[in-house]
C-alpha cells in the first residue's frame, strides 16, 4: 500500500470522525437548550409563587420601614433626648395596654364587661390599639379566635409547630388561603342579628355598641396608625422641647416597631420559654420573660386553659400590668364603666394544676425500676424458702413477708457485710423496721427493687386481694375528669 492509498484511508477516517463528533454535537446542543429553557421555567414559577403568595405591605410595614428607620438614625445621627424617650415609653405603655386590654381581653375573650353608656374604654381601645401599627381589633379577634379554636394546627394561624419565624411573623407576611377562608365564615356568623342577643331574645347593647367600633377602626386603621401613631407624638414633641424629628423617629416609628415585635412574642416566645403547669399537649408556655415585654401576656399556658379569666397572671403577685389596669378601672367603674370582671374560681385552677403535676409524676414514675409488682410474685412456702437457701449461693432474706435477693447489695451494706450475712436466710423484718436499724424511705425503695417472691401463708392471700380491692375503689370513685387525666 502506497502512501497516497494511506493518505485516503486517514482522511476518510477523520470525515468520519468528525461528522460522528458534529452529530453528537448537534444532539447535545437541543438537550442543553432544553434544560435551560426548564430551568427559566422553573425560575419563573418560583418568582410568580413568590409574589402572589407574599403580603408586601406587610413585608414594607414590617421589614423594610424598621430597617430604613435604624439607617437613618446611624447614618443622620438622629439624637434621643431625655424628654423624648419619656414621651416613648409613655406612649409605648398606652399602645400595648390598649392591644391587651381591649383587642384581647375584651374584644376576643369578652373577660370582662363594660356599660354600654360609657365610650372611654373602648375609645381608648380603637385609638391606642391601630397606633400599635397592627391589623385592625375585628380582624385581631377573629384570628386569635381561631388560634385558641385549632391551637397548634393547620388551621392555627400562627402555628408554632410550624417553626418559631413563622408564629413570630411569617404567617403575617405570607398568604394562607385556608385561614382567609375561616376568617370569611367566621366574619359571616357575626352578621346575623341572633349574635346580638342575649339568653332572653333581647338585643345586648354592649355587643352592638362594640361591634360598631370595630367596624368603624377598620375602616380608619391605617388612617389612626397615622394621626395618633406617627403625628401626634411628632407635633407633641416639637411644640413641647423643639424635637418634632425625634418625636416621628423614636416615639413613632421605634416605638410602634418594639411594640409590634412585643407583641409577636406572644405568639412565638410565648410557646418556646418558660414552664407548662397546667397543660403539655400543646406548646403555651408560662414565661415571666414574655410577660415582662407584653404587660402580662406571656402565662400562655394558664391563658389557653382558663381563656375567660381577666388575668393571665392569677396569682397577685405575678407581673401582670393589664389586671391591675382592670382593677383599677372596676374600682373606678363610675368613670370607665366597668361592670364586671370574671375570674375562675382558685379551687377549679389548683385542681387542675394538681392533676397536670400528678400525670407528670406518674409519666416519671413509670421510667423508673420500682421492683416486681406485687400481685405478680410467685408464692412459695417457708419450707420452700429454706430449702431455695440452702440449695443456691444467693442471700435471701424475708421481710415483710417478700423474699428479696440481697447479693448484689451485700458488700454494700452501710452497717457492714457481717451484719447482713447475719440475717441471710432468716426473717429479717423486726431488724429491718427498727430492732437493729431503723431503715429510711431510701433504703426501702432500694429493697423494693430485690424482691423475688412472697410467703404464702394465711394472711399472704387477703393482703393481696386487700390492696387489689383498694386500687378498684379508687378508681371507681374518681370524677371523669380526674380518670381522664390520671389515664
Amino acid at each position: 500500500m502506497d502512501e497516497n492509498d494511506r493518505r485516503k484511508i486517514g482522511g476518510k477516517k477523520n470525515a468520519i470522525s468528525l461528522s460522528s463528533r458534529q452529530q453528537s454535537h448537534s444532539r447535545e446542543q437541543p438537550e442543553k437548550k432544553k434544560a435551560l429553557r426548564r430551568s427559566v421555567n422553573h425560575f419563573i414559577r418560583v418568582t410568580k409563587f413568590v409574589i402572589i403568595k407574599t403580603i408586601w405591605w406587610n413585608v414594607f410595614k414590617y421589614i423594610v420601614v424598621p430597617i430604613a428607620t435604624f439607617l437613618a438614625i446611624y447614618y443622620y445621627d438622629i439624637q434621643l433626648t431625655t424628654r423624648t424617650l419619656y414621651l416613648s415609653v409613655f406612649h409605648y405603655t398606652l399602645t400595648v395596654l390598649a392591644v391587651t386590654t381591649g383587642y384581647h381581653r375584651y374584644w376576643s375573650h369578652r373577660s370582662y364587661s363594660i356599660d354600654p353608656s360609657y365610650n372611654i374604654l373602648p375609645v381608648f381601645f380603637t385609638i391606642f390599639g391601630s397606633s400599635a401599627g397592627i391589623e385592625s381589633a375585628r380582624k385581631f379577634k377573629s384570628l386569635h379566635r381561631l388560634h385558641h379554636m385549632y391551637c397548634n394546627t393547620d388551621k392555627d394561624p400562627y402555628n408554632y409547630r410550624k417553626n418559631f419565624f413563622w408564629a413570630h411573623l411569617g404567617w403575617r407576611i405570607v398568604k394562607n388561603r385556608k385561614i382567609i377562608r375561616l376568617l370569611d365564615e367566621e366574619n359571616e356568623l357575626l352578621q346575623t342579628e341572633n349574635d346580638f342577643k342575649d339568653h332572653e331574645g333581647n338585643f345586648d347593647l354592649e355587643m352592638v355598641k362594640a361591634e360598631k367600633f370595630l367596624k368603624w377602626q377598620e375602616d380608619n386603621n391605617f388612617t389612626l396608625y397615622v394621626l395618633f401613631g406617627l403625628v401626634a407624638p411628632s407635633l407633641m414633641a416639637n411644640y413641647f422641647w423643639d424635637d418634632l424629628v425625634g418625636g416621628f423617629v423614636y416615639s413613632g416609628l421605634i416605638r410602634s416597631f418594639i411594640a409590634q415585635q412585643s407583641i409577636f412574642s406572644v405568639n412565638s416566645l410565648g410557646h418556646f420559654l418558660g414552664s407548662q403547669p397546667f397543660e403539655d399537649k400543646k406548646t403555651p408556655r408560662d414565661s415571666f420573660i414574655v410577660s415582662f415585654l407584653t404587660f402580662g401576656e406571656g402565662y400562655n399556658n394558664f391563658h389557653h386553659k382558663f381563656p375567660k379569666d381577666y388575668r393571665n397572671g392569677h396569682y397577685y403577685y405575678r407581673y401582670d400590668p393589664t389586671k391591675w389596669f382592670l382593677n383599677f378601672c372596676y374600682r373606678c367603674r363610675a368613670i370607665f364603666g366597668v361592670k364586671s370582671l370574671h375570674r375562675t374560681s382558685y379551687n377549679i385552677i389548683q385542681r387542675c394544676a394538681l392533676l397536670h403535676q400528678q400525670k407528670l409524676i406518674d409519666r416519671h414514675r413509670a421510667k423508673l425500676n420500682w421492683g416486681v409488682p406485687m400481685n405478680k410474685l410467685p408464692l412459695i412456702t417457708v419450707d420452700e424458702f429454706r430449702k431455695l437457701v440452702k440449695s443456691s449461693d444467693r442471700a435471701l432474706v424475708i421481710i415483710s413477708g417478700v423474699v428479696h435477693d440481697v447479693t448484689p447489695f451485700v458488700h454494700n451494706h452501710p452497717g457492714g457485710v457481717a451484719l447482713i450475712k447475719a440475717s441471710i436466710g432468716k426473717d429479717a423484718t423486726s431488724a429491718f423496721n427498727g430492732a437493729v436499724y431503723m431503715h429510711s424511705n431510701a433504703a426501702n425503695n432500694l429493697l423494693a427493687t430485690m424482691r423475688i417472691a412472697l410467703i404464702r401463708d394465711e394472711n399472704t392471700n387477703s393482703v393481696i386481694r386487700q390492696n387489689r380491692t383498694v386500687r378498684n375503689n379508687m378508681i371507681m370513685s374518681a370524677t371523669p375528669l380526674e380518670t381522664a387525666d390520671a389515664a
